[in-house]
């Protein structure tokens, strides 16, 4: 049975709109982060506060409309972090609505629209991630407007429908790049349902124009057209080496798929609800709604869909697959009226709605509720330094804390770990102190958390939920040289860092006439053994086999002032070369656990 014109419909249906986006912006602000939290936040609001691409400020590929926005909230706002949360949460209530309407659009149906909206607002990844201080949100609000813009652009229509499409379209782009994929078919289709050279050639050049107006005080602040396209190439060349390829070890395709199409709906006694209902949806609509109306859904969804599955980090799946979660949401608003007309019930397309609601604050309540209610983890460790780190005190950190380094320990010296390493180790009145992501055994070492969670793993990048600051002894620095790669730990604490078939390190003079090397191999070493000689300033000092799932100490012996330690290995491996879906490309042979002078000389 098909549904009546949508002009037909009552107005009781807008005030059921005002309604929940009343609701929405409630759950919003009840919700709100009591800190900064994710990697992002923090580069984005040192982007607001100084617009520096080159320095990662905001991080590639620029974001200058997104930028754009939040300085001009910031100057009644003044706090930077808080202006891009005001606007994440301006930009969800838009997008709650503007969704709504389009998706009442493709469905000629408003109640379905408004169940569609509900769904995805609904759902563990947006409850997560609606009111973060991200480009997501504000580029989903865009989005939204644009694919209900682009529902009535077409040979009738006047020449305005299609110039404020194109301009949407193009603020999207502004405002989160990466929605490029998502844009450009979206311009195609529409392109393609349109007669007339001049109505298009219209549209394009307004698309090109506006453009070009939000490109081009980015090409400005990178240095000028070299330098923005050598900044941009340099992004693609990461993107390709790290998301595309690095980040996917682990993971098979699947399990990709899997990350990007079930998760962001929460655990399977959620999500296959939801792709049930979008299966059932996808029917009927191909079944009884004119097909005209779906195209632009499709392209703004599964061209990005199928980019993000073969390119993106999994890691990000979640947050990554939100602009595809529109579309699988509109399948599912007319999959629950499906089942209401079979039921013969109206109301069970709420009662849908409210159970999947239900549902989904059970499984995400609890981390949000400690989220608005305690900083993070790593503010939390910046909280603890202003108050007992002493005066001079050096902060290293782990590179995935390095935003959260600069933008949260101003009053201390920050560096890169290797950077900070060579300009403190010989240094030892000088208090260094490491930032660690992750759980750390290090003696010394004070430890931040959140409470571990399914939905921190499945929804998050599962970064900063435990935050280590560990003292770093002068005894224990030294400099790394070559083949020593960054520090790894796992669930237990136990960290340590990968070493190539040849490290070297240099050790600051300490008046020390031993150092006390601790060393492993890994149960996962696909080698069952490794010969190990360690040298000490070009002599040979040691030398130990060491089996697979063994650690040992060696010791070798220190001369006056700096010396260098080099250990060679037998046996090495590379993860990518080896069976399995690693994808590391990393040469490796042994674990440094630890490293300690000791003994007076």
């Amino acid at each position: 049975m098909s549904s009546p014109p949508l002009e037909h419909r009552s107005i009781r249906t807008w005030r059921e709109l005002f309604v929940a986006s009343a609701l929405l912006l409630a759950l919003l602000l009840l919700t709100l982060p009591a800190s900064p939290w994710e990697f992002d936040e923090l580069m984005f609001a040192e982007g607001v506060r100084s617009y520096n691409p080159l320095n990662h400020h905001p991080p590639p590929p620029g974001y200058p409309l997104y930028m754009a926005l939040a300085k001009l909230i910031a100057l009644v706002v003044r706090n930077p972090y808080s202006s891009l949360v005001v606007l994440s949460v301006i930009s969800s209530l838009v997008a709650f609505v503007s969704l709504s309407v389009a998706a009442a659009q493709i469905l000629n149906d408003r109640t379905s629209g408004l169940m569609a909206a509900a769904i995805l607002y609904l759902s563990p990844v947006m409850l997560i991630h609606s009111n973060l201080a991200f480009s997501d949100n504000p580029g989903l609000a865009l989005l939204a407007i644009s694919l209900l813009l682009a529902g009535r652009v077409d040979s009738r229509s006047g020449r305005l429908d299609g110039v404020l499409f194109a301009l949407a379209a193009s603020a999207t782009v502004g405002v989160r790049p990466q929605l490029s994929v998502s844009v450009l078919p979206l311009l195609l289709v529409v392109l393609a349902q349109i007669r007339g050279r001049r109505k298009r050639t219209l549209m394009l050049s307004c698309f090109t124009l506006a453009c070009l107006c939000w490109l081009f005080p980015m090409v400005a602040a990178t240095g000028g057209p070299g330098q923005f396209l050598e900044f941009e190439l340099g992004q693609a060349r990461t993107f390709s080496a790290h998301d595309a390829v690095q980040s996917r070890t682990g993971y098979t395709l699947g399990q990709v798929a899997v990350r990007f199409i079930a998760h962001p709906w929460g655990p399977k006694w959620l999500s296959i609800p939801v792709l049930l209902l979008a299966t059932l949806g996808m029917h009927r609509i191909i079944r009884s709604i004119r097909l005209r109306q779906v195209w632009p859904l499709a392209g703004a969804t599964i061209p990005y869909l199928v980019f993000a599955i073969l390119t993106m980090d999994p890691a990000d799946a979640p947050r990554y697959s939100i602009p595809a979660t529109m579309g699988v949401a509109i399948f599912a608003g007319a999959g629950i009226k499906r089942v209401s007309e079979l039921a013969k019930e109206a109301a069970v397309g709420p009662l849908i709605v409210m159970a999947y609601a239900a549902g989904s604050f059970l499984y995400a309540g609890p981390f949000l509720v400690q989220r608005s209610s305690e900083p993070s983890p790593p503010v939390q460790a910046a909280e603890w330094a202003d108050t007992h780190l002493p005066a001079g005190a050096v902060v290293l950190y782990d590179l995935s804390l390095k935003p959260h380094a600069e933008y949260l320990f101003r009053s201390f010296d920050v560096m890169r770990l290797d950077e900070g390493l060579a300009r403190t180790a010989a240094a030892p009145g000088v208090p260094v102190y490491l930032l660690a992501d992750g759980l750390s055994s290090r003696r010394g070492g004070m430890r931040f958390s959140w409470d571990d969670s399914d939905v921190y793993g499945k929804i998050t990048r599962n970064h900063y939920r435990v935050v280590s600051l560990i003292r770093l002894p002068p005894d224990q620095r030294f400099v790394p040289r070559r083949g020593i790669w960054p520090f790894e730990r796992d669930a237990d604490g136990e960290e340590w860092q990968w070493l190539s078939s040849t490290a070297e390190l240099a050790l600051p003079p300490m008046n020390r006439a031993m150092a006390h090397l601790e060393l492993a191999l890994p149960r996962f070493s696909p080698i069952s053994s490794n010969a190990l000689t360690v040298y000490a300033n070009g002599e040979r000092a040691a030398r130990k086999t060491i089996s697979r799932g063994e650690r040992t100490s060696m010791r070798v012996p220190l001369a006056e002032g700096w010396n260098v330690i080099r250990i060679e290995s037998s046996s090495s491996f590379v993860p990518a070369a080896e069976r399995g879906t690693s994808r590391d490309p990393r040469r490796l042979a042994v674990a440094l656990l630890a490293i300690e002078q000791e003994g007076v000389r």
